[in-house]
């Protein structure tokens, strides 16, 4: 039998073509991620029931001693009524009348907070309606996507079989070869394991074109995993920020202003989505880039890397709150790769973080913001919270204030030593500034506050500004490449004030300053 190397190079690109749908397949990974999320809020949803739940009980406990106390006093009114009736003078009399009088005010004052706690009952009890609906509507769109995510196991499968039916006929096609030379053939040599599918011949475990270790056609694909990734926490995020609006919205329903852009003279672009002014966020940015060009040797030197072309891909998330008591947060993570003059990788790596700025600091908030980011990093070996919250320590900091921003998070960069690997751990730390930063928002917002705590507040965001504006490496970046301006400085806030020399007027307002410096936050007990 006489075997042609274009039979099974056709052969081969069959395999590729399986694998890369087995890809596709896998790459809707994110559906579980969205599920996993969901339950998330049904539990909070859960706990938020429960807990209003319980609350009703003792109110109406409350009502009852309340209106009890009410009987009790009206009792009183009536007996010093009579008693007036039998006194024989007029100053027993006025003594009455005086005693009637003031449990007339303690009636008064009970009836007052006989209405209050009414009130408080009814809008828990709608409050209640409202969350036991929430609950249904999530459960029935997470048991959806559980469906499809069985579905698409069930394809998963099929494709694995095609897969091993190709790989044998593969196998036995090249046992019988007979008179194809062996040296032509090993141009045509395909590793066919499963992560290694390239189809140029390997070299001490790399890539003989690129010199990666991972081959090249292995790299474009998780190149492409990223920046699906990437569009996902873009738009789960958006979402987040779109569902806590709709839960607090008293008037007409805020929205995202959302604007695809392109890059000039260059190639690529992004989508950028901010909200102004809603119930909860006064501004809320989340951008989405995936761009590439040339870097200066200016910029080269400020990124710690050499001039080259470049692609980067990365979603940047800055969120100010209304309530002073609800921190100001920020997000980024990205993939950057560098190329020579031919279009040669040189070099790639992952970078990014999360961070938290209080205006008015809750230790339990604080504390829950790094443990859920310290959660995400000890799935991953070799990849230390306490390493990478020490970066964020020193890159988020004020020189000329002597102050951090806020109260850190974590922040790391030039992550290339396994790519596929720190894919993952990207994977990980950007869904969990999800579950680190929305409770927050959910459990504060509400908080009642003065014109004071407001105006603090703003003056506190001037800090911020600061920051961005003379120290960000991403605004920089983003202006020296010619990025998109109004996307670039959507990290500031639509309100700030400066005030000279202002100083803490209270002693809450000094609670922030005890903050502003390195700390161990997970070992705390005070402020």
């Amino acid at each position: 039998m006489v075997v042609s190397k274009e039979l099974i190079a056709d052969l081969v690109e069959m395999q590729k073509k399986v694998l890369e749908k087995i890809d596709i397949l896998q790459n809707e990974g994110t559906i579980p991620k969205e599920i996993e999320i969901l339950d998330f809020q049904i539990r909070e949803l859960e706990s938020k029931l429960e807990k209003n739940t319980h609350l009703i009980k003792r109110r109406n406990a409350h009502l009852k001693n309340v209106e009890l106390e009410i009987t009790a006093i009206r009792e009183k009114i009536e007996k010093h009524k009579e008693q007036q009736n039998e006194v024989k003078s007029n100053k027993d009399f006025d003594l009455l009348s005086a005693q009637i009088e003031n449990e007339r005010r303690s009636e008064a004052e009970k009836e007052k907070e006989r209405m209050d706690v009414v009130l408080e009952i009814m809008r828990l009890e709608n409050t209640i309606q409202s969350e036991e609906g929430l609950t249904n509507k999530i459960s029935e769109k997470t048991n959806s996507l559980s469906t499809l995510v069985s579905e698409l196991q069930s394809i998963r499968e099929k494709s694995k079989h095609q897969l091993q039916s190709l790989d044998e006929a593969i196998s036995l096609l090249k046992n019988k070869i007979l008179s194809v030379d062996e040296n032509l053939f090993e141009l045509f040599e395909t590793i066919s394991c499963r992560v290694n599918d390239a189809v140029v011949p390997f070299d001490r475990h790399a890539c003989s074109g690129c010199r990666t270790s991972i081959p090249a056609s292995r790299h474009l694909k998780m190149r492409e995993s990223v920046v699906t990734y990437i569009e996902y926490l873009h738009r789960i995020i958006t979402e987040e920020v779109v569902n806590i609006e709709r839960e607090n919205e008293n008037d007409a329903p805020s929205v995202f202003r959302e604007d695809n852009w392109k890059m000039p003279n260059s190639g690529g672009g992004g989508i950028t989505r901010v909200l102004e002014n809603g119930s909860v966020f006064e501004k809320a940015g989340v951008n989405f880039s995936n761009v590439k060009g040339s870097l200066s040797e200016k910029l080269a030197t400020r990124l710690n890397t050499m001039p080259s072309d470049f692609f980067a891909t990365g979603v940047s998330v800055v969120i100010h709150p209304k309530n002073p008591f609800v921190p100001t947060a920020h997000c980024n993570y990205r993939y950057f790769e560098q190329y020579d003059s031919n279009g040669t990788l040189l070099k790639a790596w992952f970078g990014g973080g999360a961070d938290l700025t209080p205006y008015f600091p809750y230790l339990e908030d604080i504390q829950h913001f790094h443990r859920t980011l310290k959660n995400a990093c000890s799935k991953h070996e070799n990849l230390s919270y306490d390493l990478y919250k020490q970066k964020c320590d020193d890159y988020f900091f004020l020189p000329h204030r002597n102050e951090t921003r806020g109260v850190g998070g974590i922040f790391f960069d030039y992550l290339n030593d396994n790519l596929l690997k720190n894919f993952e751990f990207l994977k990980s730390v950007g869904n969990a500034f999800v579950k680190a930063y929305f409770p927050i928002v959910k459990k504060r917002n509400l908080e009642p506050y003065s014109s004071q705590e407001r105006e603090f507040q703003l003056y506190r965001r001037g800090r911020y500004v600061e920051f961005n504006l003379l120290f960000d490496r991403g605004t920089l970046f983003g202006i020296e490449t010619l990025g998109r301006t109004e996307s670039i400085l959507m990290s500031l806030p639509n309100q700030v004030h400066w005030i000279y020399d202002y100083q803490p007027k209270t002693e809450r307002e000094k609670d922030i300053y005890k903050c502003l410096k390195p700390r161990d936050w997970l070992l705390e007990t005070k402020l």
